[in-house]
């Protein structure tokens, strides 16, 4: 297959007719950003080989409870430590969880109102990091009877939330979920169509137990993927049994098809990100790193 080119990360889908020969994404992880985590497991992820992170902001984080200045001033502490280890931001993974109002999907007005300037003030702050990418959610998982109502509201917050994402330099990318919106190919297009700049986030784990659902109406995590085409913004890699979101290292579920999904990535959406790994945080960053090359092999032996 020729001398391995690596990716230079771009947000930008390649050009139609690049040639594919040698070419290989660069790796990255998702890195808890809780006080209590982040400085070892980026220190884990550098030993790793990774340079290139995912930054997850899960629950409150400190976001809530202290000024735009005590954030900014730890924001400048943890790119002082990326910076010496040679490691970029790729996207950033938008509050989610225990955050009282995070359901910009809510059919209750207020609560989607105070959930959009929640996430308006979060994308301004995480700006700092420069990262191309915002990953968020649709909605937080408490539905009208007719989640049509759901979608609604959700498109109204994208819409804003998009138009602020921009104005900071960056992008929002809505993620496939399992039980909240954005289940099958069908919905989440329904969530993005037709706003300007929205862009999708491919969660293969959580395509990969939604395609058991007879209801999903998609066979398998890869045909889900080839929907979304060159609207792909960035993905999150991992596996399970197709049951429970057990984010097991690649290999160690059901999936299976690696390397066609690698091969769909280069070929038919053209993405030209990093191929982002969402481990949970008890696998060893050189674990998922091994995983990483596992896959890199799978798409080389299609061409064997």
């Amino acid at each position: 297959m020729g001398q391995k080119r690596y990716i230079e990360p771009s947000i930008l889908p390649a050009e139609a007719g690049e040639s594919l020969e040698g070419l290989r994404y660069s790796f990255g992880m998702q890195v808890n950003a809780s006080e209590a985590i982040f400085t070892h497991r980026i220190h884990e992820a550098a030993a790793a080989g990774f340079r290139y992170v995912e930054l997850k902001f899960k629950d409150k984080e400190g976001l809530i409870d202290r000024t735009d200045e005590q954030i900014l001033e730890r924001f400048g502490q943890m790119q002082k430590l990326l910076d010496e280890l040679g490691i970029k931001v790729w996207s950033i993974h938008l509050p989610y969880g225990d955050v009282e109002y995070s359901d910009i999907g809510s059919e209750i007005e207020e609560n989607r109102q105070k959930s959009e300037e929640f996430f308006a003030r979060v994308i301004r702050l995480v700006s700092f990091f420069g990262a191309k990418n915002l990953v968020t959610h649709s909605s937080k998982g408490t539905y009208a009877p007719d989640r049509g109502v759901n979608i609604a509201q959700a498109r109204k917050s994208l819409t804003a939330l998009t138009e602020v994402a921009q104005e900071h330099g960056c992008r929002l990318c809505v993620e496939n979920l399992i039980k909240s919106i954005g289940q099958s190919p069908a919905e989440i297009h329904k969530v993005v169509e037709g706003i300007p700049g929205l862009r999708f986030t491919f969660d293969v784990g959580h395509a990969n137990i939604r395609c058991t659902y007879p209801e999903t109406n998609c066979p398998d995590a890869v045909s889900f993927l080839r929907t979304y085409g060159e609207q792909l913004g960035t993905i999150h890699v991992h596996d399970n049994q197709g049951d429970h979101d057990t984010h097991s290292l690649a290999g160690d579920g059901s999936m299976g098809r690696w390397g066609e999904l690698y091969r769909c990535l280069l070929e038919t959406n053209r993405y030209r990100g990093v191929f982002m790994f969402e481990p949970n945080e008890r696998q060893a960053a050189a674990d998922v790193m091994r995983r990483a090359e596992m896959i890199e092999e799978a798409y080389e032996a299609l061409y064997r």
